[in-house]
């Protein structure tokens, strides 16, 4: 099933074309999610914004919910961060439990939440990726590696970008069946600042030399990455069987999600 959402008039889409080379941001210190916006130059857009044929050329995957789902592994990655917080504040596992979920309320996200309870994210995540083992818990994707190749073997860029730290996101591709080198490039929180936060959309697109109106994001949270990414002009694929107003397409796999994306660039060819 795919749904389909967005733009009936121009004036209230917001993938609005912009030129990454030229742009300029700042925090909007009103929003609660401390998500940046920009400031950029508009382009012409046509009135039936389906009709208007885009170019192509970046896949950018979000990692967790959306190449693999795992209620197991959500689970014990959920105990596991609390009970390091829990450590490295001295506090109770419920104490830690309590604060993380305040923080959420304001900052949306894990990595966002332990910057605010004061913890390095960076020390964070590596003793994270000690105390987990993703592949006990998320079964192989077997078709995925195949599939993501064959979308670079027809010259399209793949990126995965993940609020995770390094150690972590690896050791999560490869429970999946896939590794860092399938992508030409993966973006953590340690290169960048989480999501909502723009910074890994920018650098992945300033990385790859591709402006974001030539780049589709794929994810499973509309709040947490579509919005920015819709925002910055991508297209958005949003893996969940409903809706929203920031997803271009829904559709419940990641699997469905490649289909559509072989829709949508099967006029491009490798250069």
């Amino acid at each position: 099933m795919l749904l389909i959402t967005g733009c009936p008039e121009p004036q209230k889409n917001p993938a609005i074309i912009m030129n990454i080379y030229s742009l300029r941001i700042t925090a909007d210190k009103t929003n609660s999610s401390q998500l940046l916006y920009c400031f950029c130059r508009f382009k012409s857009m046509q009135t039936n914004c389906y009709s208007k044929m885009v170019s192509i050329r970046l896949i950018i995957f979000d990692i967790d919910g959306t190449l693999y789902c795992s209620r197991k592994y959500e689970v014990e990655l959920g105990k596991t961060i609390i009970e390091l917080i829990s450590k490295i504040l001295g506090i109770s596992f419920e104490e830690a439990k309590k604060r993380l979920e305040v923080e959420k309320k304001y900052s949306l996200t894990v990595s966002s939440s332990i910057t605010k309870l004061g913890i390095d994210r960076r020390y964070f995540y590596s003793l994270l990726a000690e105390r987990i083992e993703p592949s006990l818990f998320i079964s192989p994707e077997t078709t995925l590696a195949e599939k993501i190749k064959s979308l670079r073997n027809r010259g399209l860029k793949v990126a995965a970008h993940t609020n995770s730290g390094t150690q972590l996101a690896r050791k999560v591709l490869y429970a999946i069946g896939l590794c860092p080198e399938d992508f030409d490039i993966l973006v953590t929180s340690d290169e960048a600042e989480p999501k909502p936060n723009p910074d890994g959309y920018i650098l992945i697109t300033q990385k790859l030399r591709i402006p974001p109106n030539e780049a589709v994001y794929i994810g499973d949270r509309p709040i947490v990455e579509l919005r920015t990414a819709k925002t910055l002009g991508m297209t958005t694929i949003l893996i969940s069987s409903r809706g929203s107003r920031w997803a271009d397409y829904t559709v419940p796999t990641i699997h469905e999600a490649l289909e559509l994306i072989n829709k949508l660039t099967s006029n491009h060819s490798s250069q």
